[in-house]
Parts: structure tokens; sequence; C-alpha cells
């Protein structure tokens, strides 16, 4: 079973922009905005290194950093991504040179190879 190789690429990049996206807009970004509401209502030193410390256990629960089946999952679905990416290279570079044609088509990859 082959799938063109261009739909997975762009599968591959709908998850690693809509991964950043969520870190970057529904956890960074409402986080830091929740952080900077407390700093900017509280009177004392203390207050603000609570709120920061809240902050930074957000990020480290809502960005996965503790929880290692998650992260090393994203991780492992990362790595498919470049590897796939590398794999489109190299057959657009083999198309492109004509050199040492083995047959492969340019627009798809087997599954199993991904």
């Amino acid at each position: 079973r082959a799938r063109p190789l261009w739909l997975l690429l762009g599968d591959a990049s709908f998850f690693a922009r809509t991964l950043f996206y969520y870190l970057q807009d529904d956890v960074v970004q409402a986080d830091y905005n929740a952080l900077v509401a407390t700093v900017r209502s509280v009177a004392d030193f203390e207050a603000v290194v609570r709120a920061h410390r809240a902050f930074l256990g957000s990020l480290r629960e809502h960005c996965f950093v503790d929880h290692a089946q998650v992260r090393d999952a994203i991780e492992r679905v990362l790595m498919v991504c470049v590897r796939l990416g590398a794999l489109l290279q190299a057959v657009e570079d083999e198309h492109e040179s004509g050199a040492g044609d083995r047959g492969l088509d340019p627009g798809a990859v087997p599954i199993d190879e991904v």
C-alpha cells in the first residue's frame, strides 16, 4: 500500500504546526498572561515568586515535560516527521539528478518505510 508522499508530508506538517500552536498559544501565552495579571495585582515579592513558581509548574505540566510517555511519544512522532522530510528530499534529489534511477516514484512511498 503506497500513499502519495506529499499527503504524508502534509499530515506530518499539520501535526508539527498544531503542536507548536498548542504549546505557544494555548500554553505559554495563556500562562504568561496569567502570570503578568497576578504580578500586576500583588504588592509583595513573595506573591510574585509564588506566581512565577505556579507559572513554571503549569508550563511543565502542559508541555508534558514531566510526562515521560507523552513526551517520548511526541519526540518519536517528530523524529518520523524529520525522517519523512529527509526521505522526500532524497527522492526529490534522485529524481532531479536522474542518476541511479531505481524506480523510485517521487509521488508515493510505502507507509511501512516511514
